[in-house]
């Protein structure tokens, strides 16, 4: 096996070279700006998934505290604290130690985003694809990180712009991100 090292970075991209010469691929390092995740265009599924815990728990009128959330993600507190401080760096939640977790402007459109395209997944899966109610809830799942908000809003058009989903849960409005002022210095 080839050892690799790194030629230094030169505007944003990084170059791989081995004993056989620079590697034809380039990777482009996320400039600061596009690590910022207000503004990237896509968030890691783990992220999406945590946003949507604490959006759902404190629309069921809980505290989204470390345990609430560990038992709503099936992962251990550990995880669940590390993770929260992630996101509150990322200005995505608020966390006040012993009365939990809420969601920030921007942490809220992105959770109001996944709970949004998880619904209209469902009710397309059950609307246009036959599947049963009770089935879908997988499926919307693992469809909500992959599809892309114009495919969600364009099933949502197909089916009429549905206000619920095919368990009677309403579908969140569309929400825009906000602008963010810039990468965190």
């Amino acid at each position: 096996m080839a050892r690799t090292s790194r030629t230094p970075p030169i505007s944003g991209i990084d170059r791989e070279s081995s004993m056989f010469g620079e590697s034809a691929a380039l990777r482009v390092r996320p400039s600061a700006a596009t690590r910022n995740p207000v503004t990237a265009p896509t968030l890691s599924r783990s992220v999406e998934d945590y946003l949507k815990a604490v959006y759902s728990l404190n629309e069921k009128g809980e505290a989204a505290g470390t345990t609430e959330l560990a038992r709503a993600l099936d992962v251990q507190p550990g995880s669940v604290s590390g993770m929260i401080r992630r996101l509150a760096g990322d200005g995505l939640v608020a966390h006040e130690p012993y009365r939990g977790v809420r969601l920030t402007e921007a942490g809220n459109a992105v959770a109001v985003g996944v709970v949004r395209r998880h619904r209209i997944i469902e009710s397309f899966l059950v609307r246009r694809l036959g599947f049963a109610s009770g089935d879908v809830h997988e499926e919307a799942e693992r469809l909500e990180h992959a599809a892309s908000d114009r495919l969600v809003e364009r099933m949502a058009e197909a089916m009429g712009d549905p206000q619920t989903d095919p368990h009677g849960t309403p579908i969140p409005a569309r929400v825009e991100r906000p602008k963010s002022p810039g990468p965190r210095a």
